[in-house]
């Protein structure tokens, strides 16, 4: 009896493919969304734009006296100034993750067709508020420590993050949302980053014709009028006023492609539709 020779075991089967993040769509989608509700979405993200630029002026307004030649109490008053870049920075913290938290609500009902309910969004993000903070200045300064040095690091740290406030408010995620940001965005940080860089682009040409058409409105630059110095009454209103509409629109723009993001992660690697996501909040 001959031997049977042996016959070579069956080849693995292909991995699947991994499906693509879809950058372009997301990007496409997060001009529908902002298009169709632009105005509530704008506004929604004004209120609290507009609130951080008037504390940010009445902080910084006296450093810049403060810090004018020749005035002798500049020396005395460094622990003013100190005192002023610190909240000047926990503003800035502050109010993009407030505005994040209310945005990204907003989006996923302007995305099923949902009329918008601002009451809830606020209670959300309130009931949230204090994983939002820690969260928003934990990452903060774990970003821009790493962007000083290490600007690809910094921006590979950004992307591990960046659907941490969606966790937040959408999944109720509390302190573990850094853990759950890490595990959703884990194979896909790279286009993610591609996502951020188009978005930052998109969000600079946004910021550049809107600033030059409220500049032909007003009748000047708006950088020109933000370094003319120290400005008070009508002009500091109506230069406020217009720098927190550009702030806003930009900043509409980039949490509604937060939340678009969020939404894609979670249906390519959990096969979480966004209407199923939404009976969670």
């Amino acid at each position: 009896m001959t031997d049977m020779p042996d016959t070579p075991p069956p080849p693995p089967p292909a991995p699947e493919a991994r499906p693509p993040l879809g950058v372009g769509g997301i990007i496409g989608e997060a001009f529908g969304i902002l298009s169709r509700r632009f105005v509530a979405l704008v506004l929604l993200a004004l209120v609290p734009v507009l609130v951080g630029a008037v504390i940010q002026y009445a902080v910084l307004s006296p450093m810049m006296v403060m810090g004018e030649p020749g005035n002798p109490e500049a020396m005395m008053e460094s622990g003013a100034i100190g005192f002023g870049i610190a909240l000047n920075f926990i503003v800035g913290v502050l109010v993009p993750t407030v505005v994040t938290a209310l945005v990204v609500q907003a989006a996923f009902d302007t995305r099923l067709g949902r009329p918008l309910e601002i009451g809830r969004y606020v209670n959300g993000t309130l009931a949230n508020i204090l994983p939002l903070l820690v969260m928003g200045f934990a990452a903060s300064i774990a970003i821009m420590v790493l962007m000083t040095f290490l600007l690809v690091p910094g921006i590979w740290l950004a992307a591990v993050l960046c659907v941490t406030v969606p966790a937040i408010v959408l999944e109720r995620a509390g302190f573990g949302a850094f853990g759950r940001s890490q595990r959703l965005t884990k194979e896909y940080r790279w286009p993610l980053v591609g996502l951020g860089v188009l978005t930052f682009i998109v969000v600079m040409v946004f910021s550049l014709v809107l600033e030059a058409g409220l500049s032909l409105l007003l009748g000047g630059s708006l950088m020109m009028m933000g370094s003319a110095g120290l400005m008070t009454g009508a002009p500091a209103a109506i230069y406020l006023l217009a720098s927190a509409v550009v702030e806003a629109v930009a900043t509409a723009f980039y949490c509604v492609v937060i939340s678009l993001a969020y939404a894609r992660l979670r249906e390519v690697k959990e096969g979480m539709a966004t209407e199923s996501l939404l009976e969670v909040f």
